[in-house]
């Protein structure tokens, strides 16, 4: 049986091999600093060719020239009263390369921050936690189709809380958290020196469940989980967090993978509330770290 995985793999990789030119002719265009430039000032506003020639520090030729290799490729658009804006097409190619950037690199790297710790600490933590002893379960979560929120501020938990909790009562999903269970996790991470970051929401919904403003609707497929409870205020209050940037139970839990018969998976990090919409005082999470069982090589 060919996964919904696998369908969509297949389908990337026929529109690769099939628009290979168009596709690297884009990827150059964006690969150019100043027309990324040009393309990020648009996203934030429509402009014209006196503000754009200004913030490029260009000449009128460079800069008409970057412009026209936008406008060839449908990146941007020039409007009635003479600014320049990004199309569709631009936008649905920067929302692709930071959805790419954010799910890929910015996981790997802290894939690669708790593997370090896991170096440092290798030996203490088998002393501390064995295998037998730590409070591990294993999940199987069923393909699911859920409502997902997003916000990027220095506080994106309690502002998608609060678009995610508006969507939810409207439809009654706060009723029932065995039926619809609330996951989160960090998009994009945050990074040092910059307050703001991502966080996203994702809550269960029925079949027929359609998107709205600020709501997508996506379909995840099924995925295996070492998971282990935390209380969310303890942990980071914590000398642990305020040392390492994240909260000790994500160390834990990769050290109990790496000391198992488990390999961890490259499927989405996942918070569970257990009680969600509680103070941040009260909060419990079920961390859920993405595995897959080694022995037969799949993650369901």
């Amino acid at each position: 049986m060919i996964s919904m995985d696998d369908e969509q793999d297949s389908k990337s990789r026929r529109l690769c091999k099939e628009y290979q030119a168009d596709i690297l002719e884009v990827i150059q265009a964006l690969g150019n600093l100043h027309r990324y430039k040009i393309l990020m000032t648009l996203v934030d506003h429509n402009s014209d060719f006196q503000e754009l020639l200004a913030i490029l520090n260009l000449g009128k030729t460079a800069t008409s020239h970057h412009l026209r290799k936008l406008g060839d490729l449908n990146l941007i658009v020039k409007t009635h009263r003479g600014k320049y804006a990004i199309s569709h097409d631009g936008k649905s190619f920067l929302h692709a390369i930071a959805k790419g950037y954010s799910e890929t690199y910015l996981k790997r790297r802290f894939d690669q921050q708790l593997q370090t710790l896991y170096n440092q600490n290798r030996t203490k933590f088998r002393k501390k936690y064995k295998m037998n002893k730590f409070p591990v379960k294993i999940v199987s979560l069923p393909p699911m189709k859920v409502a997902s929120v997003r916000a990027i501020s220095p506080t994106p938990e309690n502002d998608a809380w609060t678009k995610l909790e508006k969507y939810a009562m409207k439809h009654n999903l706060l009723e029932n958290h065995e039926l619809h269970p609330i996951y989160g996790f960090n998009n994009p991470d945050p990074t040092q020196g910059q307050k703001e970051y991502g966080y996203e929401f994702w809550i269960r919904v029925d079949s027929f469940t359609q998107s709205e403003k600020d709501v997508i609707i996506k379909e995840i497929p099924s995925a295996l989980y070492a998971v282990k409870e935390c209380n969310l205020f303890e942990e980071s209050q914590s000398d642990f967090f305020k040392k390492n940037g994240i909260l000790e139970s994500w160390s834990q839990l990769f050290h109990w993978v790496e000391e198992s018969e488990y390999q961890r998976g490259t499927h989405q990090y996942l918070e569970k509330s257990l009680n969600p919409g509680h103070d941040i005082e009260e909060l419990i999470l079920e961390l859920h770290m993405p595995i897959i069982n080694s022995r037969k090589g799949v993650g369901n």
